[in-house]
């Protein structure tokens, strides 16, 4: 049965319509409150994904501190700078 029906008949045989409307709406049981366990799965997601986040960013502290050495070395001696110029650190990293 259609959730929409109509009744198009009239005891006066007027030219008004009686529209019935009758909806039903799906219900879902779903629990609110997680369970320990999935708390608990959660959590340790949560902290694998922290720790890998970490040594991401070590790792590229870690190439940011070589890239800044390699700078300063050609600024030391040199290599970097052209006549007119200051230091190129495009130069400083290909020399590297």
């Amino acid at each position: 049965m259609s959730p929409w029906t109509t009744d198009n008949t009239n005891s006066n045989n007027t030219d008004e319509t009686t529209i019935t409307v009758k909806e039903e709406v799906p219900r879902m049981n779903t629990t609110t409150t997680p369970t320990p366990q999935r708390l608990e799965q959660a959590l340790e997601t949560f902290v694998e994904n922290l720790e890998g986040f970490e040594g991401a960013v070590q790792r590229f502290e870690e190439a940011l501190l070589k890239l800044e050495e390699g700078a300063l070395e050609g600024l030391e001696d040199n290599t970097c700078c052209s006549a007119n110029q200051g230091p190129d650190l495009r130069t400083a990293i290909r020399s590297r």
